[in-house]
């Protein structure tokens, strides 16, 4: 007992000569030195208190293992959240105590250490800060290299040390890490500890984070401190088990390759001179970036990634479309400006031989014309307000308009800048040739000056006409081929030629979303030409019962089942049921023989090579189905679509099978059909999805 009274006394030295340095100027004694007097002691005390962050509330029960200085301590808060630990030691005037590591046990992280704050996500001034390592490890939260002040307090021969903790419970999620423009990087979550023992995929990483509190993660920033995306704050409740960053920067992605291209079609919108078409591609670019979105947003990585490249592209021609109209217009004004001068130039040197008066006139013309064609060519006005951009805001994109005193007086700076060296370039002597070539044609053009003014103005109207035809041609223009009886359904049926592309899943997810769509269905054939890579086949399906052919030269096509019973009541026609959504079941023609109801079916696609090169004939199985039911072809013959159009064609040799169940590589959307609002305008609809579709 003698032995275990004086190792406790030893140990509990050692630690309050830890907490407690020595004063400046105290020196430790010399071996030889003769022993010092016995120092005045003191009493200590540890005190550990738990509680939850969000209520403030005490937590009991929770393990940790707390390291003060260089000494260890491990223990349990009582039921109160409590846990204290006593010794005495050296008396000394004052303690200074940190927190250098901290391990939590029961699932529980970590949020502030007395008044250091572990997490960034919450911001004030007061508050400290610090940079650790952290990670969690099998139920154990780990903090290293923390340096958090402790409180201490001294009352007469007490010190006590107090070090308080506030947690919350936490579960290990995935957070999707990868950036659209970089690939997978680091990302900063806060709180969050990484999870070194999960396995990471291509896009995510495993993260330990509270439940029920704001999470903010962010991007490593660079060496200047900027980060590409803005911060995703998040919180996660006890089901959630997945924080999709990836879907944040695809949406800011998005958002900044797209706003240079908006920035420029609302300038020109309040520039009087609107681009229909480029806004029409850059709608259908919006569109493919938020079907892109919608994907990654669904856990779809990799296809919506593919979809996010395809608008990237897109978004590159639309800016090019852009660049074009202002080269266009900017020759415009220039070639505006040579023709006024030269008219200018011509008209006077056949009325008058006096240089003074033909100088006025020169002027006074060419200054005449330019404002003729700014006030009537909104081409002009244009390329003027681009030359002002420091006026229009061009620059740093603001939208101003041009105003008439604006308009007038970037004209007079253009045609005053270019005027004068039109002029000495025309009096300059060097070029003795041309300069006898046109006395020759100025001296034969007064002598006929009816017929050269006739020929002038001749030329003029040609050269007028001709450019208000370019311009009419050179745009894109809806023709309508037929008119025939429709049904009493507003619909819009969206087409695409064999030799067209298909329809992309994120145009169907795009006319789904808009307010005056009210039912879209999509089908995709299973017969006909079919595109498979760069292969182009003729397709026919074949019907397989066992190792038996039952049929062949069949065609056949997927449908949505709900949207075929609310519009064209198709189970009255069929005997057995319809196949559910995604469902492996198929309908065939009752006039197919040795095929029942119930039997299971394999179908294959015969396919053969439409290429001139080599003839490439092949069988493709898309595997097991169910025979759900049996439609009477004469009656499904009758039915038509919404648009009067025939439903079905040679229902006798016909297969239906539902969305979803053909391979990617064979799945290709050739028609959707969208039946819209009543107060929609089916007609003026259809024309802005030619449009945008181009299909």
């Amino acid at each position: 007992m003698k032995w275990a009274k004086f190792v406790a006394i030893a140990a509990a030295l050692a630690l309050s000569l830890v907490l407690a340095p020595a004063p400046p100027g105290y020196a430790a004694p010399a071996a030889a030195q003769a022993a010092p007097a016995k120092p005045a002691e003191m009493n200590y005390t540890l005190v550990v208190k738990t509680f939850e962050w969000l209520t403030g509330t005490p937590i009991g029960n929770v393990s940790f293992v707390l390291t003060v200085n260089e000494t260890v301590i491990a223990g349990t808060t009582n039921s109160t959240g409590a846990f204290s630990y006593r010794w005495t030691g050296e008396k000394k005037q004052s303690v200074y105590a940190l927190a250098r590591r901290l391990v939590l046990g029961s699932n529980y992280t970590a949020i502030r250490i007395c008044s250091t704050m572990i997490e960034t996500s919450i911001r004030s001034e007061w508050e400290q800060r610090l940079d650790y390592v952290a990670y969690y490890w099998r139920n154990q939260t780990f903090y290293e290299n923390l340096l958090a002040s402790l409180w201490s307090s001294v009352s007469g021969n007490e010190t006590t040390i107090t070090c308080q903790i506030w947690v919350e419970k936490g579960k290990a999620v995935k957070v999707s890490d990868y950036d659209p423009e970089q690939g997978k990087i680091q990302l900063a979550v806060n709180p969050g500890l990484p999870v070194p023992e999960a396995e990471p995929t291509d896009y995510e990483d495993w993260f330990f984070v509270p439940v029920d509190y704001p999470v903010t993660i962010t991007d490593v920033p660079d060496y200047l401190g900027a980060t590409r995306y803005a911060p995703l704050t998040a919180k996660i409740g006890k089901n959630s088990t997945v924080i999709n960053w990836m879907h944040h920067a695809a949406n800011e992605f998005g958002r900044k390759t797209l706003k240079g291209i908006e920035q420029r079609l609302l300038w020109y919108d309040h520039q009087g001179f609107p681009l229909e078409n480029e806004r029409r591609d850059y709608l259908q670019t919006l569109a493919m970036f938020e079907q892109a979105s919608n994907l990654i947003g669904r856990g779809n990585y990799s296809v919506g990634l593919d979809y996010l490249d395809q608008a990237r592209e897109r978004a590159k021609f639309v800016a090019s479309e852009l660049d074009a109209v202002d080269n266009y217009i900017s020759m415009t004004a220039l070639l505006v400006t040579l023709f006024s001068y030269g008219f200018s130039s011509l008209v006077p040197n056949l009325f008058t031989e006096n240089e003074k008066k033909r100088l006025l006139a020169n002027v006074a013309i060419y200054f005449a014309l330019l404002v003729t064609f700014t006030a009537t060519q909104p081409h002009v006005k244009v390329a003027l307000a681009m030359m002002m951009r420091s006026l229009t805001g061009y620059a740093d994109q603001a939208q101003i308009s041009m105003d008439a005193m604006m308009t007038l007086a970037a004209a007079f700076a253009l045609s005053t800048f270019l005027f004068f060296p039109m002029f000495l370039l025309s009096i300059l002597r060097v070029f003795s040739f041309a300069g006898f070539v046109m006395d020759v044609a100025m001296r034969n053009m007064k002598a006929r000056r009816n017929r050269t003014l006739l020929t002038i103005v001749t030329v003029a109207l040609i050269v007028g006409s001709s450019v208000a035809f370019v311009n009419v041609a050179s745009g894109r223009g809806v023709v309508e081929t037929g008119r025939w009886p429709g049904t009493g359904v507003d619909c819009l049926v969206v087409q695409t030629a064999e030799y067209l592309p298909k329809i992309e899943q994120y145009e169907v997810s795009w006319l789904k979303a808009q307010s005056w769509a009210k039912d879209v269905c999509y089908e995709e054939p299973l017969s006909g030409s079919i595109q498979v890579g760069r292969q182009a086949y003729l397709t026919s399906v074949i019907v397989m019962k066992g190792q038996v052919e039952v049929a062949t030269s069949l065609s056949g096509k997927t449908f949505d089942p709900a949207f075929y019973q609310k519009y064209y009541n198709l189970s009255s026609y069929v005997i057995g049921s319809m196949p559910g959504k995604n469902e492996r079941g198929i309908l065939l023609s009752s006039s197919i023989p040795n095929v029942f109801v119930g039997d299971v079916v394999e179908l294959r696609l015969y396919m053969v090579s439409t290429s001139t090169q080599r003839t490439d004939v092949q069988e493709r199985s898309i595997g097991t189905f169910v025979v759900k039911g049996l439609f009477d072809p004469e009656g499904v013959s009758k039915l038509a679509r919404l648009d009067g159009q025939p439903l079905f064609k040679d229902a006798g040799k016909l297969i239906l099978a539902p969305n979803g169940v053909l391979p990617p590589e064979i799945a290709q959307i050739r028609e959707v059909t969208v039946v819209t609002a009543q107060d929609a305008d089916a007609k003026s609809l259809a024309r802005e999805i030619a449009f945008m579709f181009r299909h």
